[in-house]
């Protein structure tokens, strides 16, 4: 397996036990677009976004009502049945800042922690 490390102002708030994030559908491809989402910055995550590539950008927090606390980790299963591969990230952390990521492949990287600077 795969990690990426998203170095930047992003953070995933979660005391939660979130199971997967619920696709709409799921791709016949058989790749796998679940993500283990790692929050290893000092802050909660308070909204997580993500959309495809060559999509419209997807407005509906991925989190919920939710937050991703320092140190948590969640599954999130990025599957919008249209076998996309390539996301675009945006997450929103409780101190304000923002941090992206343009072209994250969910089929290759299935782990992505989250640390701002």
């Amino acid at each position: 397996m795969r990690s990426f490390w998203l170095v930047g102002a992003l953070t995933l708030v979660a005391a939660f036990p979130i199971a997967s994030a619920p696709a709409a559908a799921q791709s016949e491809d058989g790749r796998d677009r679940v993500v283990q989402l790692i929050n290893a910055a000092p802050v909660s995550l308070k909204f997580f976004y993500a959309w495809c590539s060559s999509c419209s950008p997807w407005l509906e927090d991925v989190l919920g009502p939710n937050e991703l606390r320092p140190g948590s980790r969640v599954r999130m299963d990025l599957d919008d049945g249209m076998e996309h591969c390539f996301y675009e990230i945006e997450a929103v952390f409780a101190d304000g800042r923002r941090q992206t990521l343009s072209r994250f492949n969910a089929c290759e990287n299935h782990e992505l922690v989250l640390a701002p600077q």
